[in-house]
C-alpha cells in the first residue's frame, strides 16, 4: 500500500537523481552523503566554532600541490554555512586528530574509504591518486576517530585558488554540516506516525 509519506520519499529520490544527473552532464559538482550519525549535533558545532580554530586534516594532493599546500588552502577557503557562528580552521596537529573534533578531506582516493578510517589515525595510509580531469574529495567531519557526519564530492579538477574549488568547499560545508539536528526529524516522524 502507498502512503503519502512514502510516494514523497520516492518523489524527492526520483529528483535527486534526475538532479544528479543534469549535474554529471553539465560538469558542476556532485555532492552526495551528508547524512549525519546519530552524535551530529549543531550546537556542539557552533560551541566548537565559538572556542577557536576547527582542526583540518588533509590526505593527497590536488594538482601538483604538496599536502601542507593543500590543507593550508582548504583552511583558508572552507567556511561553515551561514546560519552557524562564523569559524576559523587550521591545519591540524596529530593530538588534535586523536583527542578531540576535527575535518578530514581525503582527496582524490583511489576507492571509497571506511568511514573510521578517514576519522582515524590512519587515514594517512588511504592510497590517493593525482587528479586527471575530475576530482573527487572524501570529507569528514569527526570526532576522535568517529565520523559524526561524510561527505562524497565529485568536480571537475580544479586548483586549490580557483573559484571553482571555493564552490566545491562551500558545496561540502552545506552536506556536512546541516543545520538542522538528524534527532529533531526523528522526533516528529515518530509523532505522527
Amino acid at each position: 500500500m502507498s502512503t503519502p509519506t512514502s510516494r514523497a520519499w520516492r518523489r524527492l529520490a526520483g529528483i535527486g537523481a534526475l538532479s544528479l544527473t543534469l549535474a554529471a552532464c553539465t560538469g558542476m559538482a556532485v555532492v552526495g552523503g551528508g547524512f549525519p550519525y546519530g552524535s551530529y549535533s549543531r550546537d556542539t558545532v557552533n560551541y566548537l566554532a565559538a572556542q577557536g580554530p576547527l582542526a583540518v586534516r588533509t590526505v593527497s594532493t590536488v594538482g601538483d600541490m604538496p599536502p601542507a599546500a593543500t590543507a593550508e588552502a582548504i583552511v583558508a577557503r572552507f567556511r561553515l554555512p551561514g546560519e552557524f557562528t562564523p569559524a576559523t580552521f587550521a591545519v591540524a596537529t596529530p593530538a588534535q586528530v586523536t583527542k578531540g573534533y576535527h575535518l578530514t578531506f581525503v582527496i582524490n582516493p583511489d576507492a571509497t574509504p571506511d568511514v573510521r578510517t578517514v576519522c582515524g589515525p590512519e587515514a594517512g595510509a588511504i592510497p590517493t591518486h593525482a587528479a586527471g580531469a575530475e576530482m573527487r574529495i572524501v570529507a569528514a567531519y569527526c570526532y576522535r576517530d568517529e565520523a559524526l557526519n561524510r561527505v562524497i564530492a565529485r568536480a571537475p579538477a580544479a586548483a586549490p585558488d580557483s573559484a571553482a574549488f571555493g564552490a566545491l568547499l562551500d558545496q561540502i560545508g552545506l552536506a556536512l554540516f546541516p543545520y538542522r539536528d538528524p534527532s529533531v526529524n526523528e522526533g516528529k516522524r515518530r509523532r505522527e506516525s
